[in-house]
Order: C-alpha cells, then sequence, then structure tokens
C-alpha cells in the first residue's frame, strides 16, 4: 500500500446496516502499520547514509588539512589545483549531507504526522463501534 492521504482516503468499507466487516477494517489496520513500519525503515536508512556521509565528510576534512599542509610547505603560500578540487569536493559533500538532513527531516515529519492520523483514525473507528448494538449487549 502506498502511504499517501488520497490512498487513505479512499479506502471503503462494506457495511451491514450500522455494522462494518471486522475483516476489512482489521486488514486496513495492519497495512497501516506496516506502512507505518517501511516508514521507520527508511528513516533508518537515511540517518545511516547521513551517519557514513558525514563521517566521510570528516575524514575529507582532516585529509584535506593534510594536504593544505603538505602543500603550504611544498608550494609556498600559492594555493595547488588539487588542493581546489579538494575544497569542490568537500563543498560538495557538504551540500549532499545537508539535503540528506533536509530529507531525513521530512521523513520524521511525515512519520509524525503519519501517526498522528493513524491515531485519529483509530479513536474515529473505535468511536464507530462503540455505537453498534452488538457492542451494548455485551
Amino acid at each position: 500500500m502506498k502511504l499517501t492521504k488520497q490512498s487513505i482516503a479512499n479506502v471503503k468499507f462494506r457495511s451491514r446496516g450500522k455494522w462494518y466487516h471486522a475483516g476489512q477494517v482489521d486488514a486496513f489496520l495492519e497495512e497501516l502499520l506496516v506502512a507505518a513500519d517501511e516508514a521507520d525503515r527508511e528513516l533508518t536508512e537515511e540517518k545511516g547514509r547521513v551517519r557514513v556521509l558525514t563521517e566521510q565528510l570528516e575524514s575529507l576534512r582532516e585529509e584535506n588539512v593534510r594536504l593544505r599542509d603538505r602543500a603550504e610547505k611544498a608550494a609556498g603560500p600559492a594555493e595547488t589545483r588539487a588542493e581546489e578540487e579538494r575544497r569542490l569536493l568537500c563543498r560538495e559533500l557538504e551540500k549532499e549531507r545537508d539535503r540528506l538532513i533536509q530529507d531525513i527531516k521530512a521523513l520524521q515529519d511525515f512519520r509524525e504526522a503519519f501517526r498522528a492520523s493513524i491515531e485519529r483514525d483509530a479513536a474515529s473507528l473505535t468511536e464507530q463501534i462503540k455505537g453498534f448494538e452488538s457492542d451494548k449487549l455485551l
């Protein structure tokens, strides 16, 4: 199930009078849980990618400092072409890291909004179930 507001809004349950088919409701809730788990998994993967990229960036920064020191000793104050390429690479990596961090934040916001939506849907379904006559007989 692709988790979108539209896909959730389009869900219809068959009913007999005031009753919804419990199997359909349970199956839908199971799909929502699977989709939420998938969103959590994707978020965890993205966090891992950001961590790896951050570690790579830090390593490249350290290497950059070492190479800059060597270049300054060897060539004096003039900046070498390799040094400029390293700086450009570091800038690109920093931009990629920032984009990944923004993506993770967006996924976190989505996850929280989705969880809140599921809780509202569950509360709504619970309220609807309370109105069924069989519930009053129990």
